[in-house]
């Protein structure tokens, strides 16, 4: 049976037992306290991560509109800053790991040589608008279905 007071001791001993900077490692809290009301927002911004992301890479998917932004992007639109936040909704993150097995394997490529950290995906049966991104290494996957059979 559960017991909502379990639950809260639980948390209270785990996030105890990690110390008072466990919630604030980066010092954000302190440039965003002052006294004369004068805050550092932007050196908070670049140093507060809600959820840390360092282990995974992005990788744009065929999807929707996702191929007319890269055409974009690859014959030098105006504003590349927009058709790159256009270009977020069509974007999965994938492990650093898995990343570089489907660059090496073939399966992304760089969008271009001005943007050669941004990846998108090249072979058409590793994404699929239900499933999301399929990894051809996993075990149930199955070449040409387009799915993971569970």
């Amino acid at each position: 049976m559960l017991n909502l007071d379990r639950f809260r001791l639980y948390f209270r001993k785990y996030f105890a037992a990690r110390g008072e900077d466990y919630f604030d490692s980066h010092g954000v809290e302190a440039l965003l306290a002052g006294d004369k009301l004068v805050f550092q927002f932007s050196e908070a911004a670049k140093r507060f991560r809600m959820i840390e992301d360092d282990w995974q890479r992005p990788v744009i998917v065929n999807y929707g509109e996702a191929e007319k932004y890269i055409i974009d992007l690859q014959r030098g639109f105006q504003n590349p800053r927009l058709v790159l936040r256009r270009l977020q909704r069509y974007t999965v993150q994938v492990a650093i790991h898995d990343h570089d097995r489907l660059r090496d394997e073939g399966f992304i490529g760089p969008v271009s040589h001005e943007f050669p950290e941004l990846f998108r995906q090249l072979d058409t049966e590793i994404y699929s608008p239900e499933m999301g991104l399929l990894l051809p290494w996993e075990e149930n996957y199955i070449r040409g279905s387009g799915t993971i059979l569970s």
